[in-house]
């Protein structure tokens, strides 16, 4: 897809399809094709344009004109190339930065900026110091498996004090704790009082960073929760902020402000979710929904683009940790196809 190859946006890759092969439509009529509001269709095609990929015309009554696609897609992989060449470089330099932090505590000469914390204990201690101190921002990479109970709750109390000084607060999970209920519920319950969560596909070492000057990252990246290293006031600081806000630009946010809530889906779409949910094909998706295949893929996108997942697989799980639609129940090849309508004709 161009959307996860490009970096389109789901209702741009859309929009765009659909110009292909309707290239003749207004906006307005793009409109009824899709089925989206015009304002939605419209954005799409602006930000299209930005990308080259259409041209405006040049009063709202006209229709958008596509540049040739073979010239505007290679174009616009050309972005992209030098785009990923730029972040391995950013990344190269912060991940060179982090592993000569985490080889500080290691010199033989005294280091007040370097401090080796040896246990968990002395991690969470340096932790409350550092929140207790922090005034304008915590921002937290969390690495591993989904975190406990007592981890999250740990988390809660912590990320409330904060919030109710006015810390801004900022974590990024890795995409794994989306089929965890409770994180999915404490990342609800941190955005409703004013914190952003956010997930990614890949995660660099697990950190801790306040208010810019002081950071905590762990001497083993594949025991985080061990022995780390507090380190403040240094260039390293810097260029873990870097990263850190390196992955936060490509992160997908998570939490109740981030999604619509359960009363704005339509019926349609509540089928949709159970049916993403249950891990459904495209054909038995369009079945079920007693659509075409293409409409069905239309329509899953454009779910997809508003609870901000990057897979289908993700908004089924979005939907089913915040209860919006019932797991589904394990069913034999047998039983399913028994259950599935059968195909006209």
């Amino acid at each position: 897809m161009l959307t996860s190859s490009l970096g389109l946006h789901p209702d741009e890759e859309s929009a765009y399809r659909a110009m292909l092969t309707n290239s003749h439509m207004s906006v307005t009529e793009l409109a009824t094709h899709l089925g989206w509001p015009t304002g939605r269709v419209s954005a799409a095609i602006n930000r299209l344009a930005r990308r080259s990929l259409v041209q405006l015309p040049p009063d709202s009554t006209g229709r958008p004109v596509l540049v040739r696609p073979e010239l505007a897609l290679a174009a616009l992989l050309l972005d992209e190339e030098a785009t990923l060449l730029d972040h391995r470089r950013r990344v190269a330099a912060s991940s060179t930065a982090v592993t000569q932090v985490i080889a500080a505590y290691n010199a033989p000469e005294d280091r007040p900026d370097v401090v080796r914390l040896p246990d968990p204990e002395a991690v969470q201690e340096r932790i409350d110091e550092f929140a207790a101190a922090c005034q304008v921002e915590i921002a937290a990479l969390e690495v591993g498996s989904s975190p406990s109970v007592e981890r999250l709750g740990a988390a809660e109390r912590l990320d409330s004090a904060m919030l109710d000084r006015g810390v801004d607060l900022r974590r990024v999970y890795p995409d794994s704790v989306l089929t965890d209920a409770a994180t999915v519920q404490y990342a609800d319950r941190l955005t409703a009082r004013g914190g952003q969560v956010r997930t990614a596909r890949r995660l660099p070492p697990q950190m801790i960073i306040f208010d810019r000057y002081s950071a905590i990252v762990p001497i083993d990246p594949a025991q985080p929760n061990a022995e780390a290293v507090a380190i403040q006031g240094t260039g390293a600081v810097r260029a873990l902020l870097t990263l850190f806000d390196h992955v936060w630009e490509q992160a997908t946010p998570l939490g109740s402000t981030a999604d619509n809530g359960a009363e704005e889906f339509t019926d349609q779409e509540r089928t949709l979710l159970e049916l993403l949910c249950a891990g459904d094909t495209d054909e038995v998706i369009a079945r079920r929904l007693g659509v075409s295949v293409r409409t069905g893929r239309r329509l899953t996108s454009g779910l997809m683009s508003r609870l901000g997942a990057r897979s289908r697989f993700q908004a089924g799980v979005l939907a089913a940790t915040r209860g919006w639609v019932l797991p589904p129940e394990p069913q034999d090849d047998t039983a399913r196809a028994a259950t599935e309508p059968k195909a006209d004709g």
